[in-house]
């Protein structure tokens, strides 16, 4: 097995060494105040065209939306990003570099709905939240200069489970079929009962722990099995966007995300699983210190104007 890349070796170290509460290990106001972004880690940010915030309306308040145009505007497609951060944690300012990245190299405009957290506002009031920007951006196309039949979903992580929810229930009632999902170490199940889950489970970022807390803060009991809530549980995923799914070695998620990527494979869509071996839960938006998130972002680009042409 290829060993985690040193970089990110000594960027858990530092992060052991402050010694901070883990989800599930103090009051979610504790650990809100402690996830400030890294800025020595995250890189400063690139230069785009604009960032724009606006408000637009959802089923249970106005969603609080980024709008980000690239350096250089190629593209017709629209990208519509959910961070991650277990639906509980972090929030569009954290991933303001990331949307910048993955803008400029699309070519085309980054979509990122602040959703509600749990558990404030539990499922489905995030999931919801992030559907209804989907469902925004395409009665909006004309005004954003988009293509309403190449609007895709992406996110990381938590943002990797809400991407494949939005496209589940896209292909049940959507307006216009997604162009495409993008999955980044995504939670598609509710348990971690997995060889990575029992593997990974402490000392890479992500715990197995954190994991848990991170599930009972977002769904009820009743709701563990909703397929939008978990798409694994989905009957068949036939006929939802097709897939890019990127998982990393050593991660409490990497199980999930490939038996996600076997399921699509399984249920005839067309899916990309594109594995990182010496990479962790995070390497998604550490471009500060590690070439891995630029190579991350660049599979990503290519992937969507194959898709999106």
């Amino acid at each position: 097995m290829t060993e985690l890349r040193p970089e990110i070796q000594e960027l858990l170290r530092k992060k052991a060494e402050l010694g901070l509460p883990g989800p599930g290990e103090a009051p979610v106001e504790v650990l809100r105040r402690n996830g400030l972004p890294d800025i020595a880690a995250t890189g400063p940010g690139e230069e785009v065209a604009s960032v724009q915030d606006i408000f637009i309306p959802g089923p249970t308040a106005y969603i609080p939306v980024r709008i980000v145009t690239p350096l250089n505007k190629t593209s017709d497609s629209a990208m519509v990003f959910f961070h991650g951060g277990g639906w509980v944690l972090s929030n569009v300012d954290n991933y303001d570099v990331v949307l910048r990245s993955l803008a400029n190299r699309t070519g085309a405009i980054v979509i990122a709905p602040n959703y509600q957290k749990a558990p404030e506002h539990k499922f489905p009031i995030p999931f919801d939240d992030c559907y209804v920007t989907v469902e925004w951006a395409m009665a909006n196309a004309e005004k954003l200069g988009i293509d309403p039949r190449k609007v895709g979903v992406a996110g990381d992580s938590a943002g990797g489970n809400l991407s494949a929810a939005v496209a589940l229930k896209n292909r049940d009632e959507g307006s216009y079929p997604l162009a495409y999902q993008i999955l980044v170490y995504p939670c598609c199940d509710d348990t971690f009962e997995t060889d990575s889950g029992n593997k990974y489970a402490e000392g890479f970022g992500l715990t197995k722990r954190g994991m848990d807390y991170f599930v009972d803060e977002y769904v009820t009991k009743a709701d563990r099995h909703n397929p939008y809530a978990f798409p694994i549980h989905a009957k068949t995923l036939e006929g939802v966007a097709p897939a890019l799914v990127i998982t990393s070695e050593y991660d409490v998620l990497r199980d999930d995300g490939t038996r996600y990527a076997v399921k699509l494979r399984e249920d005839n869509v067309a899916v990309q699983h594109i594995h990182y071996d010496d990479a962790h839960h995070g390497a998604f938006m550490i471009a500060g210190i590690s070439d891995i998130t630029n190579a991350m972002h660049d599979e990503i680009a290519s992937t969507i104007k194959l898709l999106t042409q």
